[in-house]
């Protein structure tokens, strides 16, 4: 209980407790007290915080926006046309 108590001290959230995942279970709760055990409570927390779901919205329009520009009717419609053009 002892480490318990120290440990929600640590962190308080009793929510990242919750959706905590680990691969394989400590043995004890004194593993969180490690450096290694407090990084990992460390990152949980902060993926818990972490927002994926930021969606851009961008506003669409009929209206056209600048000119159009202006294209060559005699493009070159072979390999051999790009070629003898460029002479």
């Amino acid at each position: 209980m002892k480490i318990a108590k120290k440990l929600l001290k640590l962190f308080p959230s009793m929510e990242n407790w919750g959706k905590i995942e680990m691969g394989e279970k400590p043995v004890s709760l004194s593993w969180f007290l490690t450096e290694e055990g407090n990084e990992f409570l460390i990152l949980a927390e902060k993926r818990r915080e972490l927002d994926l779901d930021t969606r851009k919205t961008y506003l669409l329009s009929e209206e056209k926006i600048g000119e159009d520009s202006d294209t060559k009717q005699n493009a070159p419609k072979s390999t051999m046309d790009f070629l003898s053009s460029n002479l």
